[in-house]
Parts: structure tokens; C-alpha cells; sequence
């Protein structure tokens, strides 16, 4: 079982989740480490998990060809990155690029949803936390591309 630098059920996207929700998503979790300027993943990947920055900064980025990244926005220290796992076929729409040393949470995308899936208390309290930060996320997206349009 991994060990947790600080527990889930004290993270505000988690906040309506039971605490056999928490404990079901510890035991589906691991650390991972990314060094600053590595991607942690890039558009088209295999998205097969999704992450809680614990340490450092990520530039989420919409990649272009032949051209500079759009930089959508930056994440930090307790916040979500990624819901590209809930939709078919499970492949990351952005790149996500370091900008520092990071560490972070990787949850177990398959074992999530098989959970969702039997379990649909907690799909509907776990698709409630990730409705929120989603909405937050596609209104700064938003913003940002307009704001790249007006450039």
C-alpha cells in the first residue's frame, strides 16, 4: 500500500466522498515523479490514470503543429490534473509539462471506473468531486484560448 504524504479525505476535491470512497481510492494509488521539462503525459497517450499534484508545477498545454503550445493554465500543489480516463478511448486531449520537479499522485484509471461501474454510489459521488474541477477547468480553458484568439 502506498503511503500518503497527506490523506485524501483532507483535499477539497474529495470532500463528498465516504470515507470507504477514500480508502478504496488509497489502495488504487502510487507516487509518481516527474523531473522539470519532462512531459507527464502528451496528447494521444494512453491515459490511464488520473493525478493530484503533492508537489511542484505542470503547464497543461493544447500542442500544435508546427507551432508553439497554447499554454492553458498551470497547476499546482492539491490540485487535479486529468479526466481524459472517463471518456472513450481513454486518450489525453493535452500535454502536461513540467515545470519543476514534481510529485504526484497517479490513481489507477481501470480500477476506478470497474468501481464506477458496480458501485454506482460511488460513481455518482466521484463524477459529483470531478464535475467541479471540470467545469472549473474548460472556463479557464476557455478564457485562455479567447485570450490567444484576441493575440
Amino acid at each position: 500500500m502506498t503511503v500518503l504524504n497527506t490523506p485524501l479525505s483532507t483535499i477539497p476535491c474529495f470532500h463528498e466522498l465516504h470515507l470507504a470512497d477514500i480508502s478504496f481510492l488509497e489502495s488504487v494509488v502510487s507516487h509518481e515523479f516527474v523531473e522539470a521539462g519532462e512531459f507527464l503525459f502528451k496528447k494521444g497517450d494512453a491515459a490511464n490514470a488520473f493525478y493530484l499534484v503533492e508537489k511542484g508545477t505542470l503547464a497543461l498545454q493544447l500542442p500544435r503543429e508546427n507551432k508553439e503550445p497554447i499554454s492553458l493554465m498551470t497547476l499546482n500543489a492539491g490540485e487535479l490534473i486529468g479526466w481524459s480516463w472517463l471518456i472513450p478511448p481513454y486518450q489525453w486531449n493535452f500535454d502536461a509539462l513540467a515545470l519543476n520537479a514534481c510529485e504526484l499522485l497517479a490513481f489507477d484509471a481501470a480500477s476506478i471506473r470497474r468501481r464506477m461501474d458496480w458501485d454506482t454510489g460511488f460513481g455518482y459521488r466521484a463524477m459529483k468531486s470531478l464535475a467541479l474541477t471540470m467545469h472549473d477547468r474548460l472556463s479557464a480553458t476557455r478564457l485562455q484560448l479567447l485570450r490567444h484568439h484576441d493575440e
